[in-house]
């Protein structure tokens, strides 16, 4: 029987962020040791995709290249793909595009 929780850990990377499973799973009224059953499909991956976006969220860096990690790029593609296969397309076109640079004012004294 593969749980709920064992379905998310499974997919590529999610291990780097496990810390942030239980947060996920509470945010999308997901009980983690619930068997997995394809009516849950689209449920497990909007939770893979919220993952995704928020390891995407931390700083790339490796140990002495001694852990495979995968770019925070890569990270905010997935969570976009899921995002957009999945229903929640608002998410994804918010995702990775977070930098805003205000427009400055300059005075003509010259």
């Amino acid at each position: 029987m593969k749980t709920i929780r064992d379905t998310i850990l499974s997919f590529p990377g999610i291990a780097d962020g496990e810390d942030f499973l239980e947060t996920v799973l509470t945010d999308r009224s997901m009980d983690g040791e619930k068997e997995y059953r394809a009516e849950e499909k689209s449920s497990v991956r909007l939770a893979v995709a919220d993952m995704y976006s928020m390891i995407g969220g931390l700083p790339d860096f490796t140990e002495n290249k001694l852990s495979m990690t995968y770019p925070r790029s890569w990270y905010i593609q997935k969570a976009k793909e899921l995002y957009s296969d999945n229903g929640e397309s608002e998410k994804a076109a918010k995702l990775g595009n977070n930098i805003v640079v205000p427009r400055g004012r300059s005075r003509h004294s010259w």
